[in-house]
């Protein structure tokens, strides 16, 4: 087994739910309003800043491709600290499993991505960004390959690379619903395998993380890097999956931090940084 493969027991999604569902330590943001991308599209909602906005970013959620909402805990502690930091933010919703596979959350994520970026006039927006957590970061890095039109900076946080390397009844169960076939399909329809965004990336891992380990974001930073494209990987050593569930914690401020950063105007990113 390769250091990008990884057993998932019952105990590390028990330990992520607990986490994410626990209750939140900090004041989380409100909603400035509450769309809909189309007449059936996902809802999103969308964080106005008091002043001119700096950029605009899509957040996608996290939660395994089977719970989780565009209001959960860290997406929602993400899209105000973003909005503090002046920019105009929306965080979507997308199928979840038994609703969807993930051909149809990818749809809802493109479709939100698109409807955000024309409300870019209605809302003074001049630049897109994404932000993508754990399934939400798979879903981010395979629409931010071929978006509607050029992404300014995209940011994977705890994200899934490759489906197929994690090992494990669960996973397996995953990979089927998600996917159907074998193994080689759910690699070949994650985005260690597909093709790669072109925008400037900041990947952010944790070391300790015991559902994707850190290993798979390696592997997908050498192959930007392989390709010519500017990466940035922020790995946290003692951090496991999730570490925005927990805002107080001394990972998740470092980590905000990082991620104003890397989506900060002009910012200049280099290798190892």
């Amino acid at each position: 087994m390769s250091e990008a493969e990884h057993n998932v027991g019952v105990g590390a999604l028990v330990e992520a739910v607990r986490s994410l569902v626990s209750p939140p330590k900090v004041e989380l943001a409100t909603p400035t309003l509450t769309e809909r991308a189309g007449p059936r599209g996902p809802q999103i909602d969308v964080y106005l800043p008091d002043a001119e906005p700096l950029g605009g970013v899509l957040i996608v959620h996290g939660g395994a491709f089977v719970i989780g909402s565009r209001s959960m805990k860290p997406a929602r502690y993400l899209a105000g600290v973003l909005r503090e930091a002046g920019f105009a933010v929306s965080s979507c919703d997308y199928r979840t499993l038994p609703r969807g596979r993930l051909a149809s959350a990818r749809r809802d994520v493109e479709q939100s991505l698109e409807w955000w970026c024309d409300q870019e006039a209605r809302f003074g927006v001049t630049r897109q960004s994404m932000v993508g957590l754990s399934a939400g970061g798979a879903l981010t890095l395979l629409c931010a390959a071929t978006p509607p039109r050029p992404l300014d900076r995209v940011v994977a946080a705890f994200a899934l690379y490759d489906l197929g390397a994690i090992r494990g009844r669960l996973p397996a169960l995953l990979g089927r619903a998600l996917v159907g076939g074998d193994r080689a399909a759910w690699s070949a329809a994650s985005p260690l395998e597909s093709p790669l965004p072109q925008a400037p990336l900041t990947i952010l891992h944790g070391g300790r993380d015991r559902l994707t380990p850190l290993a798979q974001a390696e592997a997908y930073a050498a192959r930007r890097e392989a390709a010519g494209l500017e990466t940035v990987l922020k790995a946290y050593p003692e951090a496991p999956h999730g570490f925005f569930n927990d805002a107080a914690a001394p990972t998740a401020r470092r980590a905000t931090a990082d991620l104003l950063e890397a989506l900060a105007p002009q910012a200049a990113l280099s290798p190892g940084a």
